[in-house]
């Protein structure tokens, strides 16, 4: 029995045919960007951004954007404090201990820079800017999306 070659489909095929899934979410994302912060969702239209923005009547609904977020990111993320800990539990931290040939309080000191070092790394790549940007996508609109690249810097888009 022959084997029949794999189909290819072009990516302009591909998003001809998603294109009614992001329609569906596109619209009320539009207009509830353009209630509360309308600088969230620009209008591209072959490549510019449009520079006509509906001005909201009153400014509660971007305190709130810009409030909710904000509170959001010192919850996730809290200024000169660790948001995490490395700690292997009791039986984990001696045989970790032992197979690397060091004392447990040399292991837990270990654990301790690896911690700096990530909040360090965070603080200086610029990502808190980024995640409360992601973070009022996500309030303003329902949907948000940051993009870790494996090399590079964090990127947040709509």
């Amino acid at each position: 029995m022959s084997q029949s070659a794999p189909q290819t489909v072009t990516a302009e095929a591909s998003y001809q045919r998603l294109k009614s899934d992001r329609n569906a979410a596109e619209s009320p994302a539009k207009q509830c960007a353009t209630l509360t912060l309308p600088t969230l969702y620009k209008e591209v239209s072959k490549g510019k951004s449009s520079s006509s923005r509906t001005t909201p009547y009153q400014g509660t609904g971007a305190r709130c954007v810009n409030s909710a977020p904000a509170r959001f990111l010192l919850a996730l993320f809290p200024v000169n404090a660790n948001f995490f800990k490395l700690s292997p539990d009791g039986m984990d931290a001696q045989a970790l201990a032992e197979q690397a040939g060091i004392q447990q309080g040399e292991l837990e000191m270990g654990l301790a820079e690896i911690e700096r070092t990530v909040i360090n790394d965070i603080e200086t790549s610029g990502m808190r800017g980024k995640i409360s940007l992601a973070l009022k996508h996500l309030v303003a609109t329902g949907n948000g999306f940051l993009y870790i690249p494996d090399e590079g810097t964090l990127s947040s888009t709509r």
